[in-house]
């Protein structure tokens, strides 16, 4: 059986480290080289939002936290144009939680550096992103705790943070906010239902 999609999927970029175990193999036909980021970066997000692919954040060479965006149109073909700065993070940062919702692209918690030392934060930024890149970065309601690592999902007009690593250690919790007309509110609590009753 032979399944074919017309979905194209994108690495960017990301950190090797020594002896990691190496058991998958990629099929070397299955990916090709494109446009290498401007500079070198791991720990960052990206999304495609708008006809462009972003790149949010990271650590560059030394492990220093950015707060980069950078942004490249994509082509017809799945490739895409080059590399462009866009408009920064208001705060450099590694790991956060990101996505795009909408015209929303969001991004939560994160590692940031405050005077030389990582900590962990609760920030949550909200840009609006058209055809010409990003608008301006607008705060969003902080999350209850400190979180990096964490994974983004929307379902409708719901947005989820499931898990990370919060302060107290490895993180189960889900948390859920509306996002409605590019701002972010509490869920509203929906009836529940139990199976078999």
């Amino acid at each position: 059986v032979r399944l074919t999609f017309a979905i194209a999927i994108v690495a960017i970029a990301g950190a090797a480290w020594a002896g990691a175990p190496r058991e998958a193999v990629l099929d070397q036909a299955a990916w090709r080289a494109l446009t290498d980021l401007p500079a070198p970066v791991s720990g960052h997000r990206a999304v495609a939002a708008a006809g462009a692919l972003y790149t949010l954040g990271g650590r560059g060479r030394g492990g220093a936290v950015l707060p980069a965006v950078w942004r490249a149109a994509l082509t017809a073909d799945g490739a895409y144009a080059r590399w462009k700065t866009d408009r920064p993070l208001p705060v450099a940062l590694a790991d956060p939680a990101a996505l795009v919702a909408g015209d929303a692209l969001i991004v939560a918690g994160g590692t940031g550096s405050a005077r030389g030392a990582d900590r962990t934060l609760d920030q949550v930024w909200i840009a609006r992103v058209g055809g010409g890149g990003l608008g301006p970065w607008e705060p969003g309601p902080a999350l209850p705790e400190p979180v990096f690592g964490a994974g983004l999902a929307a379902v409708g007009s719901r947005v989820y943070l499931v898990g990370g690593m919060g302060t107290a250690g490895h993180r189960a919790q889900v948390l859920c906010a509306e996002l409605r007309a590019g701002a972010l509110s509490p869920c509203a609590p929906r009836p529940t239902t139990s199976l078999g009753s």
